[in-house]
């Protein structure tokens, strides 16, 4: 496009948020606002949410709808999350707090169709390209502001851009609406298993002499009428606590992806878990260190830092090789236990409480629960006709989770497209 480019600083500053005290970490206040809550490349993200009640300045804050962009770097081998933009979506409380490692987007420009040129040039390469140019450091690499301000983009907006832009909200809308549905699915999901297997509302209400509220009667019948004592407190008769190994299998066949240079793998990482549950296409000459082969009809289960509820169902494979990173313990049901129900069961809280209990390692952010305690974890097994029946009533949930991904991912395709077109 053939227009008068000016420097960033004409419309918006940028502001750098506080140093905080780590001693205030995790208290009850507003929600700190750091890297770890922007996406490689951009958008929000809500997996790594921590409170913050120690003292700051009204500078510090940032609103929903706010724009803020992270000028240190995530990783300390690459410099590819340099200028990575995220906008601040509503979140319990009024504000949240930016910490030092990103800055605040301060407009001087009142046209909102701008600010949200702006913010997707932001998202784009060429600004991320151009963060990492001026970016400086050894180890951690940052950009400061003032540099990150001067890069150029049109003066005045054409017809063209303004219908971009317009698209691209629209795009952001849209996606932000199968979240909501995802979310939601995920909730019903997770609502019945406590109700189930963690609760025991069905067996509660028999042993009351009432029917299970709205369970038709032939799934109520399957459930019993009484508890038995076990290990880990009453239980529902003829069910049992057993151990996760119990339950599943776990697969530990590895494979060097830089063996096979040519040959593209879809790749589980927790990158790509975190930004969505997206597994990437990667040729294997661009892995890095050795992975798991990811069987079929498993669940991969995190054992990094639990207090992430990471647990993934790759998706089918089409001829490609499957493999995850050895952060992920791949689990394979045993004969006879519902696919459904293990993933169910390893993100319900009874089994976060256990993983969280069996952590090893000094510090918060590399926390990793060893595979052999992870085996050892007690799990409930109910009845053979309970968790088929559990299973088929959530399987249509778990096919529109899956109907939901696809389109949300090409609906992300879509918009990388036409934020790339915006500097053209």
């Amino acid at each position: 496009m053939d227009q008068q480019l000016v420097p960033l600083s004409t419309f918006c500053s940028f502001t750098k948020g506080l140093s905080y005290q780590g001693a205030h970490l995790d208290k009850d206040g507003p929600i700190l606002m750091g890297i770890g809550t922007i996406k490689e490349g951009g958008g929000f993200r809500s997996q790594k949410l921590r409170t913050y009640n120690g003292p700051h300045k009204q500078v510090h804050r940032i609103h929903p709808g706010e724009v803020y962009v992270a000028m240190t770097n995530m990783a300390e081998e690459t410099r590819r999350f340099l200028g990575s933009t995220a906008k601040l979506p509503d979140i319990n409380g009024e504000y949240g707090i930016l910490t030092h490692h990103v800055s605040k987007v301060n407009w001087k420009t009142d046209e909102s169709i701008m600010q949200d040129f702006l913010y997707w040039v932001m998202r784009s390469h060429a600004f991320h390209q151009h963060c990492r140019n001026h970016g400086i450091g050894t180890t951690v690499y940052s950009v400061k502001g003032k540099d990150a301000e001067k890069f150029l983009v049109p003066a005045a907006l054409s017809d063209e851009l303004r219908t971009l832009t317009h698209l691209l909200n629209d795009l952001e809308r849209q996606e932000q609406s199968i979240l909501q549905l995802q979310a939601g699915l995920k909730t019903m999901i997770q609502t019945l298993y406590r109700s189930w297997f963690v609760d025991f509302d069905p067996v509660l209400a028999k042993v009351a002499g009432k029917s299970p509220p709205g369970m038709d009667e032939g799934t109520g019948q399957l459930f019993p009428e009484s508890f038995e004592d076990s290990k880990y407190g009453e239980v529902p008769a003829g069910w049992s606590y057993v151990f996760l190994e119990d339950l599943a299998t776990l697969t530990k066949t590895t494979l060097n992806p830089k063996s096979r240079p040519e040959e593209q793998f879809l790749h589980y990482s927790i990158p790509a878990f975190d930004d969505g549950e997206r597994p990437d296409f990667s040729f294997g000459d661009d892995i890095e260190s050795n992975k798991f082969i990811v069987p079929e009809h498993c669940v991969l289960l995190s054992k990094l830092n639990p207090k992430w509820n990471r647990v993934w169902i790759p998706t089918v494979s089409d001829g490609v090789v499957q493999i995850a990173s050895t952060e992920f313990l791949p689990w394979v049901p045993n004969a006879g236990v519902s696919l459904y129900y293990l993933y169910s069961m390893m993100i319900s809280q009874p089994f976060r409480w256990q993983m969280d209990s069996r952590i090893s390692g000094t510090t918060g952010s590399h926390q990793r629960v060893r595979p052999d305690d992870c085996a050892k974890i007690p799990c409930l097994m109910p009845s053979q006709e309970v968790m088929a029946t559990f299973h088929e009533k959530v399987e249509v949930m778990f096919k529109q989770l899956r109907f939901l991904s696809e389109k949300l991912t090409d609906l992300r395709t879509i918009k990388q497209a036409h934020i790339q077109r915006l500097l053209i």
